[in-house]
C-alpha cells in the first residue's frame, strides 16, 4: 500500500497554509473608528494622513469606503462631516451599507484627537503591510506545494523575491509621504540638530577618514556619494578603503569590540581576486604585488595570516557583474536578509559601466538617469550610496589638470543627483608620465639633461604619497571644500595625510 510519500495536498487533506488562513489577520479596528471620528470632527486631520493613507489600507471595508468619501470632499474643498456624509451616501442609497447615520455617529465618539490622527494613520498602514506580508507568504507556500506544475524551484524563487522587493518598495514609498507643511519641515530639522548633539543624530557611518568625516558630515543614510576621477587618481582605491573601513570591526573606548556596518560592492571592472588581493594588502599593509604574486616574507606572511583572519569579520558583499538600477536593489535586499541587518553602505564602481535603462539610447540621459536612480535608492534602502564615475578626457588637455565640475560626464545630470562630489587628485601620477627626453635636435648637452631630469625626480619626491580631495559640491554642508591625504599606491589605500 503507499506510503502516501508522493501525494499532493488534496481535498482529503488539510494544507498547512488552510492553517495560517483561519488566524484573524491583522487589523486594528479601534485606529480605523478613532482615525474616522477625528476627520469628521475636524477636516484638517485629513492632512496627516492623506500622504500615505488609502481606502484599501483599512482592514474593514465599510471604514474604507467612509474613508474614500471623506478624502473626496476633503480634496476637492468641501466640508465632510457626518451630517454632509450621511446626505451623500442617502443619496446615492448606500447609507445602510455603511452602518447608518447611528454608525456615523458611534465613530464620532471613538475620537481620541485629532493631534493623534498621524499616529492612527500609522497603526492603520502597518496592519495593511502586515496582511500584504502574510497574503504573499500563502502565495510563495502554495507555490511550493505546487499549485502550478510547470514552474520549477527557480522560477518560485526568482517570482518571490521580485514579488517581495516590490512589496518592500511599494511599502517604504507609499509610507514615506512626500508633502509636509514648512512648519513640519523646521521641526524636523530642529529635532534632527537636538539628536545629532546627543550623539543619536540621522543613521550613518563613518568614512574611517577622519578630516572627510568632518567634511561631508559622515555617511548619511539616504544621500549619493558621487567619487569623480580620470584613470589611475584612486577613485576605486577610495571607494575601497571607505567600504572596509565602514564594513571592519571596531573596538569601543570601554575596549568592546562591535560588529562592522554591512555593505555591498558592486565591481564591473576588478575581478574577485583582483579586489580581494586590495582587501588584504589594506589589512595587512603588504604590497598588493606580493600578494598577488606569492613573494611575501615569512613576516609578510604573518602579516597577511592575521589580515585573512580580520577579513572573516568584514560585514563586505562584493557582486562582480554590470548591473542595473533594479538589479543593485534586488541583490541589496538578499545580501541584506542574509546578514540579518540592514546595509550602511552601496558602492557602484562604476555609473558609466552600468547598462543603460530601456528605451534609453542617449549615453548622457541613461547615466543621468541612473545617477537618479541610484539616488533614489540610498532613500528606498536607507543607506548611503557611492557611485564613481569617469571624468571626462578634457582634463588631460589642460596644464593643470585638477578636476572641475564641468569634467563629470554627463555633468548636469550627475551634479543634479549627487548629495556630495568627490574629486581624487594625484599630482605624483602625471609627473610620473612627463619624464624629461633629452632634445638632441636642439643640441642640448648631457649636463643640461641630467639638471632637467634631476628637477623632474625631485618634482617627483615632493609629490610621492600625496593626494588631493577636492570637494566641490556638499548639500549640507560647506563647499567647495579641499582635504590633503596620503595614497599609499603598493596598498592601494587611502589615509590621512599625517599618518
Amino acid at each position: 500500500m503507499p506510503d502516501g510519500s508522493n501525494r499532493r495536498w488534496g481535498d482529503d487533506q488539510e494544507s498547512p497554509v488552510l492553517g495560517l488562513s483561519q488566524r484573524l489577520p491583522p487589523s486594528n479596528i479601534q485606529a480605523e473608528q478613532a482615525l474616522l471620528g477625528a476627520l469628521l470632527a475636524n477636516n484638517k486631520a485629513y492632512e496627516r494622513v492623506s500622504e500615505f493613507l488609502a481606502p484599501d489600507h483599512f482592514a474593514d471595508p465599510i471604514h474604507g469606503r467612509i474613508y474614500q468619501a471623506i478624502a473626496r470632499r476633503a480634496e476637492a474643498g468641501q466640508l465632510a462631516d457626518a451630517v454632509m456624509l450621511k446626505e451623500e451616501f442617502e443619496h446615492s442609497g448606500v447609507l445602510q451599507d455603511v452602518g447608518g447615520t447611528a454608525y456615523l455617529a458611534q465613530l464620532l465618539t471613538a475620537m481620541v484627537g485629532i493631534i493623534n490622527a498621524g499616529e492612527y494613520g500609522r497603526a492603520i498602514y502597518d496592519a495593511w503591510g502586515r496582511r500584504q506580508l502574510i497574503e504573499f507568504g500563502e502565495n510563495v507556500v502554495n507555490a511550493a506545494f505546487g499549485d502550478d506544475p510547470t514552474k520549477t524551484t527557480p522560477e518560485i524563487l526568482a517570482e518571490a523575491d521580485k514579488n517581495l522587493g516590490g512589496l518592500t518598495d511599494a511599502y517604504h514609498r507609499d509610507g514615506r509621504g512626500s508633502v509636509i507643511s514648512a512648519i513640519d519641515a523646521v521641526d524636523l530639522a530642529l529635532t534632527e540638530g537636538e539628536m545629532a548633539a546627543k550623539g543619536k543624530g540621522p543613521s550613518s557611518v563613518s568614512t574611517g577618514i577622519a578630516g572627510l568625516d568632518q567634511l561631508i558630515l559622515r555617511l548619511r543614510a539616504g544621500n549619493l556619494y558621487v567619487v569623480g576621477g580620470r584613470p589611475g587618481m584612486g577613485k576605486t582605491a577610495l571607494a575601497r578603503s571607505i567600504a572596509v573601513n565602514v564594513s571592519r570591526e571596531k573596538v569601543t573606548q570601554d575596549g568592546e569590540l562591535l560588529a562592522g556596518d554591512p555593505v555591498a560592492y558592486f565591481s564591473m571592472e576588478e575581478g574577485h581576486a583582483e579586489f580581494g588581493a586590495a582587501i588584504i594588502a589594506q589589512l595587512a599593509g603588504v604590497p598588493i604585488a606580493a600578494t598577488l604574486n606569492g613573494e611575501w616574507t615569512d613576516a609578510q606572511f604573518q602579516k597577511l595570516d592575521k589580515a585573512r583572519q580580520q577579513a572573516r569579520g568584514l560585514q563586505l558583499d562584493v557582486v562582480r557583474r554590470k548591473v542595473s538600477v533594479t538589479d543593485i536593489g534586488r541583490e541589496c535586499r538578499q545580501i541584506s536578509r542574509k546578514r540579518k541587518r540592514k546595509l550602511s553602505l552601496v558602492v557602484v564602481d562604476y555609473l558609466q559601466l552600468m547598462p543603460d535603462p530601456p528605451n534609453r539610447k542617449d549615453k548622457r540621459l541613461a547615466v543621468g538617469e541612473n545617477a537618479y536612480g541610484l539616488k533614489h535608492l540610498a532613500e528606498d534602502l536607507g543607506c548611503a550610496v557611492i557611485a564613481l564615475s569617469q571624468l571626462s578626457r578634457a582634463v588631460e588637455d589642460r596644464s593643470d589638470k585638477r578636476p572641475t565640475m564641468r569634467d563629470l560626464r554627463e555633468s548636469g545630470e550627475i551634479e543634479d543627483a549627487a548629495d556630495v562630489i568627490l574629486f581624487p587628485f594625484r599630482q605624483e601620477y602625471y609627473l610620473k608620465q612627463d619624464r624629461p627626453v633629452r632634445n638632441h635636435s636642439d643640441g642640448e648637452s648631457n649636463a643640461a639633461y641630467q639638471h632637467r631630469l634631476a628637477e623632474w625626480q625631485s618634482k617627483i619626491d615632493s609629490a610621492c604619497g600625496q593626494a588631493e580631495l577636492p570637494i566641490p559640491k556638499v548639500r549640507r554642508g560647506n563647499a567647495p571644500v579641499h582635504l590633503d591625504l596620503f595614497f599609499d599606491a603598493e596598498r592601494t589605500r587611502f589615509c590621512e595625510a599625517s599618518i
